[in-house]
């Protein structure tokens, strides 16, 4: 500790009377040869007296405590159960709203456009909708004619006939 220069206290705070040691065996030996040593000096009082009448009386006042009813204050809980279920509700309803946010935005968008025309032609014909002349020929007239936009200068007689020969079922709209 000196090296490291820390203050430490030299002293312990404890200190024998001189010559104590070397003089022990003779103070023992006065006191055990001493004859006219007075047991009942010797003897210490234990410190602990009973009171007159302690265990006559002792039946009488346990049961008076046993028996009395103990007013009892109110008692508040460490856990208030209602707070909890309000907790838990907040908890669920922000859950609730981030998850269908999140989830969401990663769901695709069907429309109209993004049906491919060979499925709502399946559809129609598996009879799954049922369109009357009426409603076909209401939307014609509402659109406006669907083969306004088409381009027939640039199909080829050929390549109508092998639609015609793949598509169309009556054999007795073709012309050969």
């Amino acid at each position: 500790m000196k090296k490291n220069k820390l203050s430490y206290q030299q002293k312990t705070g404890f200190r024998i009377p001189q010559n104590y040691f070397e003089d022990l065996e003779e103070n023992l030996m006065r006191k055990i040869s001493q004859e006219d040593i007075d047991v009942d000096n010797l003897k210490v009082a234990p410190g602990f007296i009973v009171p007159q009448d302690y265990f006559e009386k002792l039946e009488e006042r346990v049961l008076k405590r046993v028996t009395k009813e103990q007013e009892r204050g109110k008692i508040y809980s460490l856990f208030n159960q209602q707070i909890f279920y309000y907790a838990a509700a907040a908890a669920a309803i922000i859950v609730l709203l981030l998850s269908t946010n999140l989830f969401n935005n990663n769901a695709p968008q069907y429309t109209i456009d993004s049906v491919e025309l060979s499925a709502l032609e399946d559809y129609i014909d598996n009879g799954y909708m049922d369109f009357t002349f009426d409603e076909i020929s209401s939307y014609i007239t509402e659109e406006g004619n669907p083969t306004e936009n088409f381009n027939v200068s640039a199909l080829s007689d050929e390549e109508v006939f092998i639609y015609l020969s793949q598509d169309v079922e009556d054999p007795g709209l073709l012309i050969e």
